[in-house]
């Protein structure tokens, strides 16, 4: 009897923020890849040398560095190009970030793995662009498949499906951001604070507290400095620079903006 075809599969796992409730749940992805396994139905199956997985990133961000890996793996080339901003085609008033993201087959590169297994479609990426990055992959011999919509690149006949799913979790991850801007200004025009203000720290409700607010040892002294400017006649502009000349920059490494 001819050997059975063995499948050599990698799995993609990604949370979208650093949250310590999702860090659980970035722990147990690959181990459930590992026990999906043992399942007899994958008897022919064996994994890659590694995993790849993105740590407190969106899925509408396809510049992550597991996922381009994984992309690079997989025998394809990667190319992104960021382009100018165009009108949103939803809402006029805004504009939307034009970044080119170009995915090709490299026949020069073998592909380390034939499968890759993704809990669900969301996971994978909420982007106009991820059609076309699964053709891509399929057309490079590498396919996906969604564990638990059970639905798989290999079989032409789920592709529709697949399509969908894709669409409904992008139209899901637009509407969080069109709620969590009304948030932010029903807040703002309240008086009231949405998230933890810089230089404090917010601790969760328990058993036993409420939650509350503690300042924070080295953001707090900031904090200190720009009320101390404010009280000395300075500016938000005039503050931003002092502070900036004094080596106190935003968590992003960025001056401070009047907000």
């Amino acid at each position: 009897m001819p050997r059975p075809h063995i499948i050599t599969m990698t799995g993609y796992y990604r949370v979208s923020t650093k949250a310590e409730a999702q860090q659980t749940s970035f722990k147990n992805q690959p181990a459930y890849f590992r026990t999906l396994l043992k399942d007899p139905k994958y008897k022919n199956y064996r994994p890659a040398k590694k995993f790849y997985c993105d740590w407190g990133l969106s899925g509408t961000k396809l510049n992550r560095p597991g996922f381009v890996e994984m992309l690079e793996d997989a025998g394809l080339d990667v190319e992104i190009e960021d382009r100018d901003d165009i009108p949103h085609p939803k809402y006029p008033d805004k504009v939307m970030k034009q970044r080119l993201y170009k995915v090709s087959v490299n026949p020069k590169k073998k592909p380390k793995f034939e499968e890759i297994w993704i809990k669900t479609t969301s996971r994978f990426a909420r982007n106009i662009n991820a059609y076309e990055i699964l053709m891509t992959l399929r057309n490079a011999g590498v396919f996906v498949y969604f564990i638990s919509k059970d639905l798989s690149t290999r079989n032409l006949e789920d592709m529709p499906a697949i399509r969908q799913c894709l669409s409904e979790d992008m139209s899901y991850s637009e509407q969080l951001s069109r709620d969590g801007k009304i948030k932010q200004q029903q807040f703002e025009e309240e008086g009231r604070l949405l998230g933890c203000p810089f230089g404090y720290d917010y601790h969760k409700k328990t058993k036993t507290t409420l939650p509350y607010y503690t300042i924070n040892p080295v953001d707090g002294e900031v904090v200190r400095k720009m009320f101390e400017y404010c009280i000395q006649g300075l500016g938000s502009r005039n503050i931003s620079k002092k502070l900036a000349d004094e080596g106190h920059l935003t968590k992003k490494k960025k001056p401070f903006a009047v907000s």
